[in-house]
């Protein structure tokens, strides 16, 4: 029988103390329903990981064009290793 949760709220926007409880409700295998706070929340924070992940596979490919440059060895280009989107568009280098 599945039954529909409701998250306490939490206070001051506790990404940990959210975490652990969907962790929780998840592994007990009940439906898990967030709060519209508790959806502000992750999304907030899956946006921000997205940006510092986006912001470091440009860094690393400055670095690997610069070592490329320096040394005259051929880098291997790991972006396809990592799941790298094909339709990034093209790094130009000026947002160092």
């Amino acid at each position: 029988m599945r039954y529909q949760i409701r998250m306490n709220p939490l206070s001051g926007g506790n990404l940990e103390a959210l975490i652990k409880d969907l962790r929780a409700q998840i592994k007990k295998g009940e439906v898990v329903s967030l709060t519209h706070a508790q959806s502000k929340i992750l999304l907030e924070e899956l946006l921000r990981q997205q940006q510092s992940s986006d912001r470091l596979r440009r860094q690393n490919r400055r670095v690997r064009k610069r070592l490329q440059a320096a040394t005259g060895e051929v880098v291997a280009d790991i972006k396809d290793d990592v799941g790298g989107d094909a339709s990034e568009p093209a790094d130009t280098g000026d947002d160092e």
